[in-house]
């Protein structure tokens, strides 16, 4: 039986997968939600689509309702996933591009490998801990992607990088289980994967911090605080734990594994910020 894919929300993996799906002639159609391309904020609540009788199912960081049973699943976000809670040790089958490459049974080339551990552990692959992929790889990756997702000169990105590192530096700090973690939350960063956003992400993998970020997946969506950067296994624990829901925190998210947690802004919290 043949594939259809259904993928999710735009990000540098998805549009490898893209490419990849596209040079091999494989139909493949974007998750939406009323009409307008998913976001990571509603990719899971996507619009139904008709999939043919002869053919198979296979969603991409994305679903629908009343999917068909046969539906194949690539991810690694959320319980139950195929990828969800594999550390950087595994980052190529836990990763969505790398999910793909085994399902249609593809050699990877290694930009395939540098994408994967970019997308599913970026501070640990900036750490070294993915085997066979080189630190400035990723680095130079994020860089050119940030460039491309902006619209940018990479130079001028390297730039904003630049000021993100200094002014991480001077930012306070605060303590969630028994690690300093840089408070970024001052200074809002935008919406879905803005020039602030990605380049304070870079900024804090290449300075060593853990850092505490706010945000928004789209202009519509709930504000929230992001948990990233070097953050160990066990802070992002207490935090998912005890120190979001103690600051009011909703909706909290994150897998330790991958070295990321987040909850979405309350009206308390909200307050309290602005």
């Amino acid at each position: 039986m043949k594939q259809q894919f259904l993928l999710g929300a735009d990000d540098p993996e998805m549009r490898a997968i893209a490419r990849i799906l596209g040079a091999r002639g494989t139909p493949f159609s974007y998750a939406s939600v009323e009409g307008s391309r998913a976001t990571p904020g509603n990719s899971y609540k996507a619009d139904a689509i008709d999939i043919p009788n002869d053919r198979r199912l296979a969603v991409v960081e994305c679903a629908f309702e009343r999917m068909p049973e046969s539906t194949m699943v690539i991810d690694h976000h959320r319980p139950g996933d195929p990828g969800f809670a594999l550390g950087p040790d595994r980052f190529w089958e836990a990763s969505s591009i790398g999910q793909l490459h085994k399902l249609l049974e593809l050699k990877p080339d290694h930009n395939a490998l540098v994408m994967a551990a970019f997308d599913h552990c970026f501070a640990a692959a900036v750490r070294g801990e993915c085997q066979g992929i080189d630190a400035e790889e990723v680095i130079h990756l994020r860089i050119s992607e940030i460039a491309n997702e902006t619209g940018i000169d990479r130079s001028a990105v390297w730039d904003v990088v630049l000021d993100f590192r200094n002014m991480l530096m001077q930012a306070p700090e605060i303590e969630i289980g028994d690690q300093t973690v840089k408070d970024f939350r001052r200074k809002y960063l935008g919406e879905g994967y803005s020039l602030p956003y990605l380049s304070v992400q870079l900024a804090a993998a290449m300075n060593g911090h853990a850092v505490l970020l706010r945000h928004r997946d789209h202009v519509r969506g709930g504000e929230k605080n992001t948990l990233t950067g070097h953050a160990t296994v066990a802070t992002i624990e207490a935090f998912m734990k005890r120190w979001a829901p103690a600051q009011g925190l909703e909706r909290v998210f994150g897998v330790p594994e991958r070295g990321y947690a987040g909850g979405f802004v309350g009206r308390r919290l909200s307050s309290r910020i602005a």
